[in-house]
């Protein structure tokens, strides 16, 4: 899992189509966040601070390719 006090950064330089979105869900698999970018940035930060602390999976959507998904682990 990536290990993060509550700011997660993902650097999209490699990849030049759109993010079409990112989840964040709970390990009941619940939503808790999305993240819908407007434009196609190099780089989307999010904030997990609000969250509690424990392990949350992840999945970032880019346009044209297969969903990656990961886990993130929020200390």
């Amino acid at each position: 899992p990536y290990p993060t006090n509550g700011l997660l950064t993902f650097d999209m330089c490699m990849v030049t189509a759109p993010i079409q979105h990112i989840i964040l869900r709970d390990v009941q698999g619940r939503e808790i966040m999305r993240v819908e970018p407007t434009q196609a940035p190099s780089r989307v930060q999010l904030d997990l601070s609000r969250y509690a602390k424990g392990i949350y999976l992840m999945e970032v959507q880019v346009q044209g390719y297969a969903a990656y998904y990961t886990k993130v682990l929020r200390e």
